[in-house]
């Protein structure tokens, strides 16, 4: 696991992350009540409603997808502290969206590290395209001081690196990395292994998510001092644990422990789905968005079978029963983690402890 991981290196603390008190069931509920326009915000959050925020004529631009975007903000507080709003671009996110499920994530998980620290949300009356009247919740996380992202930033369909003034094609943000995060990895490899190890550990093992869309434009990494933060900003998918039972997540590639859905069977690898080419690296080609140096993935990212041989009655010969595809689980994200050429193979071309784990 991710956590005995961690625990090789030199100066981590492996003890046992905790479920906290604000990621019970009944922090969930009322977290999906409001999300589903039920209710108002929840109570234990810091953020309820837009004066909590300074006007939105002051936010900066962060970031805008096709279904998301995101902005730079102060809280109007005697602190002003700094803090990332996010908000869908177009349609209500009542109900299942990529922002609901966004928040729970946050939610679940909020206090553990390598995941951002959710201060709320609230909700804001918008106008469609067709001019009705509509919703969508903006929800606010704490920004890390100093924070920059390990990858190139997004602009448009390209990416653009700010510092040698060039397009960056959509296959290479899956494996193009900034300057800033290079020299880190340089100055402080052995802090940044550790930060990237606890911060899939909290989101994959803790939180039951998996992330397919491993970019380095999905993290944010800050230092103070010698601490190196290492934060998943964008919500990956429930795949087993509390969130996905709440959402009641099917997923083709099944879970793992947990049989909230079978995975499927199969006969022969090629019965088994794949994940997508940026992640299992098995697609022929640069197309696939994987680094010239980056193995092929997992066995199960790349579709494998379990299938059982049992020997016939009185015959030397074996018949090959149905057996099951491999389910993705946070092992997969071990090898991802170990094999990822812009996460530990970097720290490791700079310190010989994470060399000696890989």
């Amino acid at each position: 696991c991710l956590a005995a991981t961690a625990a090789c290196l030199p100066g981590a603390a492996a003890t046992p992350v905790e479920l906290s008190a604000s990621s019970t069931s009944a922090h969930m509920r009322s977290v999906m009540e409001f999300m589903e326009g039920k209710a108002p915000p929840p109570q234990h959050w810091v953020v309820r409603d837009a004066s909590h925020l300074q006007d939105e004529s002051a936010w900066t631009p962060l970031g805008r997808g096709k279904r998301k975007e995101a902005f730079s903000a102060q809280l109007r507080r005697s602190d002003s502290r700094p803090v990332i709003v996010k908000r869908a671009k177009h349609t209500s996110t009542r109900g299942p969206s990529v922002v609901y499920e966004e928040v729970l994530y946050l939610e679940y998980l909020r206090g553990h590290t390598g995941i951002p620290f959710l201060l709320g949300g609230f909700s804001e009356n918008m106008t469609t395209t067709s001019n009705r009247a509509s919703s969508r919740v903006v929800y606010v996380v704490r920004s890390l001081d100093g924070g920059f992202a390990p990858g190139p930033f997004l602009n448009g369909h390209a990416m653009l690196d700010l510092h040698k003034m060039s397009a960056i094609t959509h296959q290479q943000r899956f494996y193009a990395m900034s300057k800033e995060f290079t020299r880190l990895a340089r100055h402080l490899p052995l802090e940044l292994a550790l930060a990237i190890l606890e911060c899939f550990r909290s989101f994959s093992e803790v939180g039951g998510f998996f992330l397919q869309d491993l970019a380095p434009s999905q993290f944010q990494v800050a230092v103070s001092g010698r601490t190196v933060s290492f934060e998943l900003i964008d919500g990956p998918p429930a795949m087993e644990g509390e969130v996905a039972r709440l959402l009641g997540v099917n997923s083709s590639h099944g879970v793992s422990g947990e049989a909230l859905h079978p995975v499927p069977t199969c006969l022969a690898h090629t019965d088994c789905p794949a994940t997508k080419s940026y992640h299992c690296c098995c697609a022929t080609g640069e197309a696939d968005g994987c680094g010239a140096n980056t193995p092929i993935g997992a066995p199960e990212a790349r579709g494998h079978c379990d299938v059982r041989q049992l020997p016939l009655f009185n015959s030397i010969n074996t018949t090959v029963q149905p057996g099951r595809c491999r389910p993705l689980s946070p092992k997969t994200h071990v090898y991802d983690v170990a094999t990822k050429e812009w996460l530990l193979p970097l720290a490791a071309k700079h310190s010989q402890a994470v060399r000696e784990l890989l």
